[in-house]
């Protein structure tokens, strides 16, 4: 019995072709997941970036203006109603 487990020791120490050609496998997969990614995002910053620069200055700043009022007004009712929802304030900072 205690053979039996030295040799199951050593044959799991030993690292095998099969498992070599799987991890490398699996680098390869997650190389090219992580390049589509990378290449999903820049397409999609760049294409905030051309929204950005086709609408004219003054929507944007209106935008920007009701999306800070919007978040002013759900702080004061958080503060007024402290079981609120947006009182969590964990995830303002993501």
């Amino acid at each position: 019995m205690l053979v039996m487990l030295i040799f199951m020791l050593i044959g799991y120490l030993i690292p095998s072709n099969d498992d070599d050609a799987f991890f490398k496998d699996m680098a390869a997969r997650d190389k090219a997941r992580h390049d589509a990614r990378r290449a999903s995002a820049a397409a999609y910053r760049e294409a905030q970036a051309a929204q950005r620069r086709a609408q004219d200055r003054a929507a944007r700043q209106a935008a920007h203006r009701a999306m800070v009022d919007a978040h002013n007004a759900n702080v004061q009712a958080a503060r007024q109603n402290p079981n609120s929802s947006y009182a969590d304030r964990s995830y303002w900072f993501y």
